[in-house]
């Protein structure tokens, strides 16, 4: 659905820039205001009555050890439903059924050879049944003939514990009951699979077991940062802008409403995520493509920024929408999967976002994918093959912006208050701000009186 505002020739605006924070599994959000005075012909109106700073802190933070990922606290569906897999044993996968487990960390990727052989050579455990296979002893690949036994002794020895099936199972398919990490869907290119024996390599481009940190593009849906992470880099953005200058806190039924007051209404809105997508401004599993609150608010001639996963493809904690979240949203055919992009800082992030730092983006724009009416407006981290994260996109029919920084789940250390607070103070207010062009690109704008130093 695309809608345009009326063309203008000289107009003048008065500018809001609201910036919303919204954590994974959150109740409430940060709205940071930022006021410009509309010059008029009849008068210029003044806000008075600012809320008061209100930021709600959480009492500690998760710190996530390398290699492994947070699996929130929370229920989940465990088990196969026989009319969706028909292929599903009876005795051991029914009835389907709800479980609530405690958080935990899981290891991102299996255990190497390599690392076996560590293991081996401190404790003198026996090796695995392929050690001298060179089919099976790369040391990237999986290790394989090894009984439970076996991966119990070496879960001991690293400090750790073999997960339970219900952790591993809601580690592996989320936690709306899907069949695969990725979907329902079978897709042979999103995991390390052969069909009639031929080991070719011709459907996942492996002939046998691939590396351990491959199929990035099927990677489980359990990586969003935690709520306490969340709520910190929130509270980090707040303190850091310099040109907005108030924050409330918002239910998430009064962000529905905050978001609605806020469409089309000659105003610049942004909200920023962290990785969840509020089900009251877009219904879980894309029950409405069209229409939806937050396509509503984005075409209006706002802005979303998004940080640590897929942006719009997970509410409340699960990855429900998938990747229909984004097309829907943008109304093309977009993915980001991408996973193990290497980005750099790019020469607009010297200019813009001088905290950006290199890392490795999970889910970056593709510039192949920003077909019209959509444009790549800044790009402040690439990998110099078209691939973009942070960046931000621009909807030329509607001036809509949608915008991600550091799509990556995994490494608290990134960050991502400093940049966002860099991107919306030193980037958007340039763009936003007196010199700017009206947000459809049709005709100059003329700005009027600023009131604060935005």
């Amino acid at each position: 659905m695309k809608f345009q505002r009326p063309t203008k020739s000289l107009v003048s605006l008065f500018i809001l820039l609201i910036v919303t924070i919204y954590g994974c599994g959150s109740d409430e959000d940060m709205a940071i205001e930022d006021e410009m005075l509309k010059q008029t012909d009849d008068a210029q109106p003044t806000v008075d009555g600012h809320p008061t700073i209100e930021i709600h802190k959480e009492e500690e933070t998760i710190d996530i050890p390398e290699g492994v990922v947070y699996v929130p606290a929370g229920d989940f569906i465990m088990g196969s439903d026989p009319d969706i897999d028909t292929l599903a044993d009876p005795l051991d996968e029914f009835p389907q059924h709800t479980v609530y487990l405690d958080a935990y960390f899981i290891d991102k990727y299996e255990v190497s050879n390599a690392d076996y052989a560590k293991f081996v050579e401190a404790t003198g455990h026996r090796n695995s049944l392929f050690w001298d296979n060179p089919k099976f002893n790369h040391p990237d690949q999986p290790v394989v003939g090894v009984t439970w036994g076996d991966a119990a002794a070496y879960a001991e020895w690293v400090g750790k514990r073999l997960p339970t099936e219900a952790e591993w199972e809601k580690a592996a398919r989320g936690t709306d009951g899907r069949l695969w990490p990725w979907g329902n869907e079978f897709d042979p290119t999103k995991c390390n699979f052969d069909e009639d024996k031929n080991f070719d390599g011709h459907l996942d481009g492996y002939a046998m077991a691939a590396p351990v940190d491959s199929f990035h593009q099927g990677s489980s849906p359990s990586g969003w940062i935690a709520q306490p992470t969340a709520k910190t880099e929130g509270e980090e953005l707040a303190g850091l802008l310099k040109k907005p200058t108030d924050v409330v806190t918002l239910g998430e039924n009064e962000l529905k409403t905050w978001a609605e007051e806020r469409t089309d209404n000659g105003f610049f809105d942004v909200i920023v995520l962290f990785g969840d997508f509020p089900a009251t401004l877009y219904p879980a599993g894309n029950t409405e493509p069209n229409g939806s609150v937050a396509e509503n608010f984005l075409e209006g001639g706002n802005i979303f920024l998004n940080t640590a996963d897929y942006i719009f493809y997970v509410v409340n904690g699960a990855g429900t929408n998938a990747v229909g979240g984004l097309q829907n949203m943008m109304d093309i055919n977009i993915d980001m999967w991408t996973g193990g992009t290497a980005t750099k800082p790019s020469t607009d992030a010297e200019q813009y976002t001088p905290s950006m730092v290199a890392f490795t983006s999970e889910r970056a724009f593709r510039e192949s994918q920003v077909v019209d009416p959509w444009e790549v407006k800044v790009v402040f981290g690439d990998n110099g093959a078209g691939l973009f994260d942070p960046a931000i996109v621009h909807d030329t029919d509607t001036g809509g912006r949608t915008g991600i920084a550091f799509q990556e789940p995994n490494v608290p250390t990134l960050p991502r208050g400093e940049v966002f607070a860099e991107m919306i103070d030193n980037y958007l207010a340039k763009v936003l701000g007196p010199a700017a062009v009206d947000p459809n690109q049709k005709a100059t704008t003329t700005w009027g009186h600023i009131k604060t130093n935005f």
